[in-house]
């Protein structure tokens, strides 16, 4: 997990593929379906501010977690004044510049191999 949310999600894939890296490494990877931690409440309570003016009340504990992005619930008010419970799937804090890294490291090491 330490690695970024891009090679999180290689492991994933890779984790599904064991025909490709083995059972051992596949039964490793594996971990990376279901173990991510949560994201910072305080960072998620400045995507709502920001950029949901209709959603009312949004509970900050994530209900699920993944690499990429996280779910929270919480009150959308329709401008008809309807109030509806929605679930709501935002980037983890941060993703966007981690995953910018990470394709810089994967691209490298691509040339890395290429001239090897």
């Amino acid at each position: 997990e330490r690695l970024g949310p891009t090679f999180i999600k290689i492991g994933q894939l890779l984790s599904v593929r064991e025909d490709v890296v083995g059972p051992v490494w596949a039964a490793e990877l594996a971990r990376l379906q279901g173990t991510v931690s949560v994201g910072s409440p305080d960072a998620v309570d400045a995507i709502w501010a920001a950029d949901f003016v209709h959603l009312k009340r949004v509970n900050a504990t994530a209900a699920a977690c993944a690499s990429v992005a996280q779910v929270h619930r919480g009150t959308w008010q329709g401008r008809d004044g309807e109030v509806t419970e929605v679930a709501c799937k935002v980037l983890r804090p941060g993703v966007r510049d981690a995953v910018a890294v990470d394709l810089c490291v994967l691209l490298r090491a691509g040339e890395a191999l290429e001239t090897w």
